[in-house]
Parts: structure tokens; C-alpha cells; sequence
């Protein structure tokens, strides 16, 4: 099951129809991998070893890049924003209760926060709005928690923040790198760095290119 995704694709084989049509080899992944591939090995990160992605968007999704590859264990490592930090918390998209992304997802940012859009919802919560200010206080909370984990498991050089989310700037980052660096007791907080993606609306075609690349000189 992927969460986010029309059911009506389910079960359609994409790759092997373009594979069909234009008689090329055809590499798919989906744009939080892309991104964070893009931004480690020419983004922000560029010429880190062990890079944790996080883009905020719709949802919450990741990766994990490795000397310029992305990680994938047994084919679905990264998926930082279904990690659990609420044990009841809300249902997810992916059918889970209490992932990152039910509670910092823009989807949930905007539910919570009574806006119609996440900028309104940070902006309100500048401006003192009680019922916004919960809402971006549970995200940043939720996201500190998931990324402190990974950190606890990976130590990465740097853990890189990207997506329409990000356009919140320091209202986003300052607090969720000073909960991160707080949660994780194992190392000096100020070797905890985290960074804001620089690559934008090119990321995701600059990521697939990579992969792409990757896969054809492997």
C-alpha cells in the first residue's frame, strides 16, 4: 500500500508499460528518495558521507543517503515519516496510528490548526492563535522525535530539511533543531546539524536523474 497515492494506480505495472512503449530501460522512485539523493550529493549536503532526508509536504517522506547512494535495506528503507512517536495517536494514511505523518503532514497541519493552508497555519501561530500555535508546536514535536531517533541509529553527518514545510524557515527550524539536539543525550548537541534544503522544485528531477545514473553504471 502507498499512502498519498491514487488507488487507482494499485496494482498497475508503470514501469514495465514505459519500459513497453519507449523500449528503454526505465528506473522509477518516488520524490522523497529523488530529493534526497539530489540534495546529498549536489544540494546542501553535498560531500557528507551519511546524509538523513526529510521533505515535508503532503506527507512526511525520506531517505537515507550513504557515500552518494541511497539506502535501502530490503527495498523500503527510509520511510522516516511512518515511524511511530504517538502510540495512539492518530490513523495514517499508511494504516498505522500515530506516525510522524499524521501529526506533521500538511494534510494534518491543516486539519489541527483550522486554516486552509500550512503558511496560514504558521502564521497564525506567530501571531498567537492558540489552536495553530498546538498544531505547529505538535508537529515540530513529532518530527524532533523521528529524527532524534534516526540519529540515534544512523549518527549522520547532517539530517537535511526540504518541502513546501521548510518555507516556514526559522519558525520551523529553530525549534525542531533544538528538540532534536535535546532528545539526543549521546553526543554534544551542537554536532547535530541540521540543514534546510537548497534545491527546491529542481529536486526531484535532479534526484531521479542521479538514481537513474546510478543504476545504469552499477
Amino acid at each position: 500500500h502507498l499512502s498519498n497515492f491514487p488507488v487507482e494506480w494499485e496494482g498497475y505495472f508503470f514501469r514495465d508499460e514505459l519500459v513497453a512503449r519507449f523500449g528503454q530501460e526505465v528506473t522509477i522512485s518516488n520524490d522523497a528518495r529523488a530529493f534526497s539523493v539530489a540534495e546529498s550529493v549536489l544540494g546542501v549536503a553535498a560531500g557528507l558521507k551519511t546524509v538523513v532526508c526529510v521533505v515535508l509536504g503532503t506527507g512526511v517522506g525520506g531517505g537515507v543517503v550513504i557515500g552518494g547512494r541511497l539506502w535501502k535495506g530490503t527495498g523500503s528503507a527510509g520511510e522516516l515519516g511512518h515511524q511511530t512517536v504517538e502510540l495512539d495517536g492518530p490513523l495514517c494514511g499508511c494504516g498505522n496510528h500515530g506516525c510522524i505523518e499524521s501529526i506533521a503532514g500538511a494534510t494534518a497541519i491543516i486539519s489541527a490548526g483550522g486554516k486552509p493552508t500550512v503558511p496560514e497555519v504558521f502564521e497564525a501561530a506567530r501571531s498567537g492563535d492558540a489552536l495553530a500555535r498546538t498544531a505547529v508546536n505538535r508537529a515540530i514535536s513529532a518530527l524532533a522525535a523521528g529524527l532524534g531517533n534516526a540519529y540515534l541509529v544512523l549518527a549522520p553527518d547532517a539530517i537535511v530539511v526540504g518541502g513546501g514545510i521548510a518555507g516556514a524557515g526559522a519558525q520551523l527550524f529553530d525549534p525542531l533543531t533544538e528538540q532534536i539536539r535535546n532528545r539526543v543525550r549521546t553526543v554534544p548537541g551542537g554536532s547535530i546539524r541540521v540543514l534546510k534544503a537548497k534545491l527546491g522544485l529542481f529536486a526531484g528531477a535532479v534526484g531521479s536523474a542521479l538514481i537513474a545514473a546510478e543504476r545504469i553504471n552499477s
